[in-house]
C-alpha cells in the first residue's frame, strides 16, 4: 500500500486532519464516475474547489511527520512511535507506540495512531472540516 485508502483518508478528514498535509491523492475519473486504482503524487493543493472530487491521501512518511515529538498524558510524557516488533524493554513503557505486528502494514499502524492523536487533540485539527459525501465514490 502506497498511502492511505479512500476510506482511511475520509476518516482522517472527518477527524479534522488538514487536507493540505496530504502528499498524494486519489484521482476521480469523471468519465467512469469512480476513483483510479492507484493514488497519485500531489502537486497542486486545491481542496477548497467545490468541484474537486479527488480525495487527499497520506503516505507513511507524511503520517509520521504529523506526529508530535512528545505527548503529555497527565503525569507522564510519551514519545509516539510506530515500532516493528513488540518489545518488553522498560524503555517502551514510556512510549505511546503502535506495534506493526498488530496491523497489516506500517501505514495501518500510523493511520490508527494518527486518528487516536486527532481524537485526543494532540494533532492540530483543521478548523474547516472537509464535507465528505459518501455518495461520490
Amino acid at each position: 500500500m502506497l498511502s492511505t485508502t479512500i476510506e482511511m483518508s475520509n476518516k482522517l478528514l472527518e477527524s479534522g486532519l488538514d487536507p493540505n498535509t496530504a502528499d498524494m491523492y486519489w484521482e476521480y475519473d469523471y468519465n467512469e464516475h469512480t476513483y483510479n486504482n492507484v493514488p497519485r503524487v500531489l502537486v497542486v493543493k486545491n481542496w477548497d474547489d467545490e468541484y474537486n472530487k479527488n480525495v487527499p491521501s497520506w503516505t507513511l512518511s507524511a503520517l509520521l511527520e504529523l506526529m508530535p515529538k512528545l505527548v503529555s498524558r497527565g503525569y507522564e510524557n510519551s514519545y509516539p512511535k510506530v515500532v516493528r516488533h513488540n518489545f518488553t524493554d522498560k524503555y517502551f513503557g514510556h512510549c505511546l507506540h503502535y506495534d506493526t505486528d498488530m496491523f497489516e502494514t506500517p501505514i495501518d499502524a500510523a493511520y490508527d495512531m494518527t486518528v487516536w492523536l486527532l481524537e485526543h487533540g494532540m494533532i492540530q485539527q483543521n478548523k474547516v472540516k472537509i464535507k465528505y459525501d459518501s455518495n461520490k465514490h
